[in-house]
């Protein structure tokens, strides 16, 4: 999990389990010795400023990093004040865009509105209009996002006309108008 190839290391552990009167200086003594700290990042609640229970520790070098994971996962390194902390090398941040999956229908697929991805010469693929070189304009498959909301494999947010009534306003419209034909 700690592989180097030159571009960027690895060198931030994640500190989990943390008591809530953790500080950075009983983080630092407790991880002095496997190695150079440069940062300690502490969650901290922002009312009462104690300790939330994890933390990220940054280390000068990746050698480092993977001996506080690798030795100070133990009793008595990772005691602090009645807890065992859980030390493990930090995970990058996820973007929050997700390939979406290939339609299991492939090319068969007949929903016009799909939302999943589909093969090259899919029958409904979107079309955009583009201007030829003669300046009337033709149509071509690709490059619009389907209707279902899909650019590129990545997923977008559907719109939803503010105007649509749901379906329980639909009934109690339904039954209003019901009420009021009878009425009259």
């Amino acid at each position: 999990f700690f592989i180097c190839h030159g571009v960027s290391q690895r060198v931030e552990v994640y500190l989990r389990y943390l008591p809530r009167t953790a500080t950075e200086a009983r983080i630092r003594e407790m991880l002095s010795s496997a190695g150079e700290i440069t940062r300690v990042w502490i969650s901290k609640d922002k009312t009462t400023d104690e300790c939330k229970g994890y933390a990220f520790v940054n280390f000068r070098k990746n050698a480092m990093a993977r001996n506080a994971v690798l030795h100070y996962n133990t009793w008595p390194k990772n005691h602090m004040d009645g807890k065992n902390v859980v030390i493990e090398p930090a995970k990058a941040w996820d973007d929050g865009k997700k390939e979406i999956a290939m339609c299991t229908y492939g090319l068969e697929c007949s929903k016009p509105d799909c939302y999943f991805r589909h093969p090259a010469g899919w029958a409904h693929a979107p079309v955009t209009a583009t201007k030829s070189s003669s300046g009337g304009s033709k149509t071509k498959g690709g490059g619009a996002p389907a209707a279902g909301g899909v650019d590129g494999g990545v997923r977008k947010k559907k719109v939803r006309s503010k105007t649509r009534l749901g379906a329980k306003a639909r009934q109690r419209a339904k039954k209003r108008a019901e009420k009021e034909s009878a009425g009259e």
